[in-house]
């Protein structure tokens, strides 16, 4: 199983992952719209896929995620733990 799937329930991994992957700066982390924005990009190869992906949790086209939130991390809700584990599933088995 890919390490983006850990993701999902391992916040410290996954900002971990972040600085080191997207930032290379220390003290910055990703927030929750910014941590489903990367995941829909590990998951889908075409850009139409990772749309439908970020529609599913209502991200708007033109954002990228990228600012910080302001608690200094992504806790995901339940609901969205459980959409996004459903959408990696998907992901997954049709590849």
């Amino acid at each position: 199983m890919s390490v983006s799937f850990r993701f999902i329930h391992d916040d410290e991994l996954f900002q971990k992952w972040y600085r080191n992957h997207r930032t290379n700066y220390d003290g910055v982390s990703c927030g929750e719209s910014c941590k489903i924005s990367n995941l829909c990009t590990m998951w889908f190869p075409s850009t139409d896929e990772v749309q439908e992906c970020r529609d599913e949790f209502e991200l708007p086209p033109e954002s990228t995620g990228e600012p910080p939130d302001e608690n200094g991390g992504a806790s995901l809700s339940t609901s969205a733990i459980t959409l996004i584990s459903s959408i990696a599933t998907l992901a997954y088995l049709l590849r």
